[in-house]
């Protein structure tokens, strides 16, 4: 850089001309300050008149900076910068802990939540309708239980719905511990779900197809795509779930042992289910047209929104959801899960292995359908057999010496 230039009007400051650089039409211009600290000279730089430096500016801090030697304060543009950045962060950790519920939840709750846009809709309504009312204009630590007891009190004279009762609570939890985990709050969480004693939640879906109803279904879904046929028989012949399906892979699947496999399920483990009849040549059918690593390929047709929505059109189609009111007796694409331990158990599998097979956390998930009930894998691929007639194979009886 060229040699420096020292200002008539300020005493220490001094500035360099860039060689090709312009600003305003003149050279551009660096600026430093030079002043005498505990008998050192000190030289601190501190920017191009592009970035906002003038001599006035920089001039008026280097007379701040001998006023502060004189009586107390920063002594040096670093300290200075330093102590200006320390009073932002002040003053923003007290503006944080003066926004109210609904300013915290129109900013920091939306940028830390992580929701999709569809789930974050649902979550912008139950705020607007049941919390903001109440607890909206209240900073977090104003909000006492008797807030959340009377929010409770509204829901519950709304007659909403168990679980949305929950998901109003949930909402307000999970604020809060955004805000606590993001040190933008440091006291309590007042939502205690022991305390609040909200209502039971029954969500339990006890719905399942029958054998002629699963074949009007199947054969509807083959109107939509092959694909949601596919995936909706590869579900309740094996009894994975939507997102298990879509996750398989060819390395799954054992044509040659007709056995499939789902790993790392809700439980953490993985499941292998004897193929039926019907799954089997599908599957083989579809390994003849070629594979790739997943056996339903990862695009949008077959994302997870999609499948359902899909399938929900094909239900409506059959008319399996009319005049149903408990959505808990709606056919979803869930159902067929459902269907699958369902036609398990009542063709005599016993409930340990049906909970084996469906990859349940413990025997008390499947002890739902044990009110279905009248051991091995030949009774689970004949379950699924064409023929309603057919003869069930019986069970071997092993004689233990």
């Amino acid at each position: 850089m060229p040699g420096w230039t020292t200002s008539k009007k300020f005493k220490g400051l001094q500035w360099s001309e860039h060689p090709t650089r312009k600003h305003g039409g003149k050279p551009d211009r660096y600026f430093r300050i030079r002043y005498q600290l505990i008998g050192v000279t000190k030289t601190e730089g501190l920017g191009w008149a592009s970035a906002g430096w003038n001599e006035e500016k920089a001039g008026n801090l280097l007379a701040e900076i001998k006023q502060n030697l004189l009586s107390g304060g920063p002594v040096t543009y670093k300290e200075m910068k330093q102590q200006a950045e320390d009073e932002r962060i002040k003053r923003e950790e007290e503006l944080e802990k003066n926004k109210t519920i609904q300013e915290i939840f129109e900013s920091d709750y939306q940028i830390h939540s992580n929701r999709t846009k569809e789930s974050n809709n649902s979550v912008n309504s139950t705020f607007k309708k049941w919390v903001n009312p109440i607890i909206g204009d209240k900073r977090l630590n104003e909000v006492t239980f008797t807030d959340l007891l009377k929010i409770k009190g509204i829901c519950i004279k709304a007659e909403l719905a168990p679980a949305t009762i929950s998901r109003v609570f949930n909402l307000i939890n999970h604020i809060y511990d955004i805000c606590i985990n993001f040190d933008i709050y440091d006291g309590a969480n007042p939502v205690n779900m022991a305390k609040l004693k909200l209502p039971a939640i029954q969500n339990e879906r006890n719905r399942f197809l029958s054998k002629d109803e699963a074949e009007i279904l199947l054969n509807e879904t083959k109107g939509y795509s092959e694909n949601l046929y596919e995936i909706s028989l590869t579900s309740l012949h094996s009894g994975f779930r939507l997102n298990e399906v879509l996750k398989l892979k060819w390395s799954d699947i054992d044509l040659e042992h007709k056995m499939i496999t789902a790993r790392d399920r809700k439980n953490k483990e993985s499941s292998t289910i004897p193929m039926s009849d019907d799954l089997y040549e599908m599957l083989s059918a579809k390994e003849r047209k070629g594979r790739n690593e997943f056996v339903f390929r990862k695009d949008n047709e077959n994302s997870k929104s999609q499948i359902s929505k899909l399938f929900r059109l094909a239900v409506e189609d059959v008319a399996l959801n009319e005049n149903v009111d408990d959505p808990r007796q709606r056919v979803v694409f869930h159902t067929l899960r459902h269907t699958f331990c369902s036609w398990l158990v009542q063709a005599g599998v016993p409930l340990k292995f049906v909970s084996k097979l469906a990859g349940h956390k413990s025997i008390r998930m499947t002890e739902r359908y044990a009110h279905l009930a009248p051991e091995n894998f030949e009774i689970v691929r004949n379950v699924f057999s064409k023929s309603p007639t057919q003869e069930k194979p019986k069970p071997k009886l092993t004689i233990v010496k």
